[in-house]
């Protein structure tokens, strides 16, 4: 049991290597958006996807411009 918990730390330590915190969380930050919409996309078939990947384009530039802020306001309380 101790070697398959070891087996799972070490995947975990070589994804969080591969791939930093900040990026996994990004993706997860951007692709809640997306499963919404999905999900909404399969409840309303008759809602045309164009407003959709509209409504979708424009909360991931809101995201954007708010993860963007966010990270620059760490940096600058870092610097200082």
């Amino acid at each position: 049991m101790s070697d398959f918990i070891d087996f799972i730390t070490c995947r975990i330590s070589i994804i969080t290597n591969l791939l930093p915190m900040y990026q996994i969380s990004l993706v997860v930050y951007l692709g809640i958006p997306v499963m919404v919409i999905t999900y909404y996309r399969f409840k309303h078939p008759k809602v045309h996807p164009i407003i959709l990947a509209a409504i979708l384009l424009l909360i991931w530039i809101v995201q954007i411009t708010l993860w963007e802020n966010i990270y620059k306001n760490k940096l600058d309380l870092l610097i200082k």
